[in-house]
């Protein structure tokens, strides 16, 4: 289940820049174990790029997922991603396929990018203050 967010709070989010959009995906994401992506009839949603190099988009609540969800992905749902299910199966396959991350896209903007094991490493030092 989603946490609360407020509509000023979401306004707000769209607004801000790629680097502080992922400080508050990683709090989010520790804060309530938890993450959304995109999936359609037939999989997860993965974007990519001129590199040929994929991304999995993740968000910290399902409405960005949703606003995401326009366009070529206007047929996907949001999902929910349990934090254990995220850090014990998905990062080691993103790692094994050499895959990124992308860490709350917005629509308009060039993909941020991350890197799964440094993802990993953000997320656990955030943990370590719980």
């Amino acid at each position: 289940m989603a946490f609360g967010l407020t509509s000023k709070e979401f306004e707000s989010l769209l607004k801000t820049k790629s680097a502080k959009r992922y400080e508050y995906l990683i709090k989010k994401i520790c804060d309530y174990e938890e993450l959304w992506t995109l999936r359609t009839k037939t999989g997860f949603v993965v974007l990519g790029d001129n590199s040929n190099m994929e991304y999995i988009p993740i968000w910290p609540h399902p409405q960005f997922a949703e606003v995401f969800g326009t366009g070529e992905w206007e047929n996907t749902s949001p999902i929910r991603i349990d934090l254990n299910d995220w850090i014990r199966k998905w990062i080691p396959g993103m790692i094994r396929d050499k895959r990124l991350i992308a860490p709350f896209p917005l629509n308009g903007e060039s993909n941020p990018q991350v890197a799964p094991d440094r993802h990993l490493l953000d997320l656990q030092k955030e943990l370590s203050k719980y």
